[in-house]
């Protein structure tokens, strides 16, 4: 049983990997960099939604439908958490389409301003990709760029880890034990995760401004984490300080994963936010083993969660000073 776990876990990820740049691609299809912060806060938002849906989803199914037909509550978890992604893939298959000028949807006059935003955008990059130079793997491999804001990326998944996998540990660790309870507390902090990342997208649109977004909000983040090592146990407080966390990560990752798009042209773009995502895959991988092997060994999370917050900042450190403002340069489309 313990291998097909092991396999099973192993094949989610094979699925999951391509998603997250895919989907950032494909919104550098779409919209120019002037308002795509905007756009990918929108996308992201499906993450906090999710995650309030799906606790509060999650303690109602556990609760509900344990034992039931001989299945125990995690396995309905999977079963019935598993239908949706299912369909809509069915959905995005049939309707989505690559780029403005295959959407029946809009009129001609719709695609060919749109397609002349994207047109002016690449050029304004004025890289050498635009200039009919390498191909888009080869520019984003001697990009450093792209390799600093790999290693920014991993910062960025030790956070949204310490968001993901440890925010119902936590809210436990405070004193609630109840399933049902703790997935409606588990829901709070993304609520206003999605408010203050939709504000903070579009104010970095409005200004255009990416690095300090994303580095002020990562900051803010950091400090919560070492809030909640060292809090009380208060369920209020935690809570409190968990939708701050929240709010912080999902700006930050909003503002930051729209960076690579906007020094690397079209072709490249993939390639680029692809390597990204993969260097911040191994954070991803590696944060919830440690932070695991230091809850068992001390019996609490305040260390790991300081260890974390000292990754974020390092990442923090890392962007202001390995990505310049110069880099990042915009003119807003007409």
């Amino acid at each position: 049983m313990e291998i097909t776990f092991y396999i099973a876990r192993f094949l989610l990820g094979v699925a999951e990997a391509g998603f997250f740049p895919g989907a950032l691609y494909f919104l550098s299809r779409w919209f120019p960099s002037d308002r795509r912060t905007r756009m990918t806060a929108v996308f992201f938002a499906g993450v906090p939604i999710s995650g309030v849906v799906g606790s509060l989803m999650s303690g109602g199914i556990m609760h509900t439908f344990g034992g039931i037909a001989g299945l125990a509550d995690w396995q309905w978890l999977f079963l019935i958490e598993g239908i949706p992604p299912i369909v809509l893939a069915g959905v995005v298959l049939l309707w989505l389409v690559d780029e403005p000028g295959q959407a029946r949807w809009l009129t001609p006059a719709q695609r060919a301003a749109v397609r002349a935003d994207l047109d002016a955008d690449q050029r304004r990059k004025g890289d050498e990709e635009a200039a009919g130079g390498h191909g888009g793997l080869r520019i984003a491999l001697r990009d450093p760029k792209v390799w600093i804001t790999g290693l920014c990326a991993c910062g960025a998944y030790t956070l949204a880890n310490a968001v993901s996998f440890w925010t119902p540990r936590i809210i436990a660790e405070a004193g609630v034990g109840d399933v049902l309870d703790l997935g409606l507390f588990s829901a709070l902090p993304p609520l206003l995760g999605i408010v203050v990342m939709l504000i903070v997208g579009r104010h970095s649109d409005r200004t255009l401004e990416r690095r300090w977004h994303a580095a002020l909000s990562w900051t803010v983040a950091a400090l919560a984490m070492v809030a909640l090592s060292v809090s009380s146990g208060s369920v209020i407080v935690v809570v409190a300080l968990l939708a701050v966390l929240a709010a912080a990560h999902y700006s930050g990752l909003t503002v930051f994963y729209s960076i690579p798009s906007i020094y690397l042209g079209e072709r490249a773009a993939a390639t680029g936010i692809a390597l990204v995502t993969s260097m911040g895959s191994f954070a991803a991988a590696a944060s919830p083993s440690l932070l695991g092997f230091i809850q068992a060994g001390t019996g609490s999370l305040a260390l790991g969660l300081q260890i974390s917050a000292g990754i974020v900042l390092l990442a923090v450190a890392l962007l202001l000073l390995g990505v310049k403002a110069s880099d990042l340069r915009e003119r807003r489309s007409p």
